[in-house]
């Protein structure tokens, strides 16, 4: 096999478009369709890349029959892995800003209410009950802004998770039946 159709065959095997490939190389994808075709050849630099994405050896890639030589490798599987780590990562981090950012806006909201109900009854004496109603405004505001980020953060996040995790299975199912075959 040409190294073109090696780079097809490792590509189709993680089940990832030309478009995918293309981005995590940083280049067009037009760029890998000629690869593929051996039309051009890449430099070592993202050869390098292309084996760290495929996980096979440089060798393999360049030279051998990639269908030969596929097993399903530790680096593949660790990428997996990895790969759901570092989206876990990613998610805690926005939790973080998101709880921040909420807790910005949700904390000036509760005391300016306060702050406002006892400047009121204080310098003008306003007393009346129904200001209660402003100051249960503010504090419903702020806990409501808090449990709705909560819940649509959490939900959304399980769901990308989720979605990786049947990305992976899929990827890892599609390298058995082939190795299978």
């Amino acid at each position: 096999m040409s190294f073109g159709e090696n780079v097809g065959y490792y590509r189709k095997l993680l089940n990832i478009t030309q478009e995918e490939l293309a981005q995590q190389l940083f280049v067009s994808r037009q760029t890998v369709s000629r690869w593929e075709t051996d039309s051009t050849f890449p430099d070592v630099e993202t050869i390098i890349k292309l084996c760290d994405i495929f996980g096979c050896d440089m060798d393999t890639l360049v030279r051998k029959n990639a269908q030969e030589n596929t097993t399903p490798t530790e680096n593949t599987e660790k990428k997996a892995t990895d790969s759901i780590e570092e989206m876990k990562e990613e998610i805690k981090r926005k939790r973080l800003v998101s709880e921040r950012i909420i807790g910005a806006i949700a904390a000036p909201v509760v005391l300016l209410t306060t702050l406002a109900y006892l400047l009121c009854g204080f310098l003008g004496n306003l007393w009346h009950p129904m200001w209660l109603l402003f100051v249960c405004a503010g504090f419903a505001i702020g806990v409501s802004a808090v449990i709705v980020d909560a819940v649509l953060g959490i939900s959304s996040d399980e769901k990308k998770l989720r979605q990786e995790k049947r990305k992976i299975k899929k990827q890892n199912n599609q390298e058995k039946q082939t190795q299978g075959l």
